[in-house]
């Protein structure tokens, strides 16, 4: 008499393979998904900061160089040192009403270049060219 293993079969026929494989598939796509969704948004928020760090300088860089173009204390050239960057400042072509002076803002390695003509009847900046 031949006796034979107990064998309880399931009929799955290949099923249960191919669908983890399937869902894996879908999982780590996912994951990547994600992964990189996360670099674009901390590169954005570097962008961001680095956007809002050049603009809070500038407006500190122009409020002094203002403030000693009203004084008549500005030399043709210098600088101003924040804790955040550097504007550098160069006055050209000036004549008694109108004065052109270029400035860059340095931060962390970056420049951002712009020129403004500053009214010294007005007492304010008549024309504003940025990215020069």
């Amino acid at each position: 008499m031949l006796i034979r293993p107990i064998r309880t079969k399931m009929n799955e026929d290949g099923f249960v393979l191919p669908l983890c494989v399937i869902i894996s598939f879908f999982i780590i796509a996912f994951a990547l998904h994600m992964t990189i969704l996360l670099q674009n948004e901390q590169e954005f928020k570097k962008e961001s900061d680095l956007s809002f760090r050049f603009n809070e300088v500038t407006q500190l860089g122009l409020f002094d160089i203002k403030k000693n173009l009203a004084e008549n204390e500005l030399p043709t050239s210098g600088s101003f040192i924040y804790d955040d960057g550097i504007v550098n400042f160069q006055m050209a072509n000036s004549t008694n009403i109108e004065r052109e002076i270029f400035m860059t803002v340095s931060i962390d390695g970056h420049e951002q270049k712009s020129k403004f003509y500053y009214d010294t009847e007005k007492g304010g900046i008549t024309k504003w060219i940025d990215g020069i």
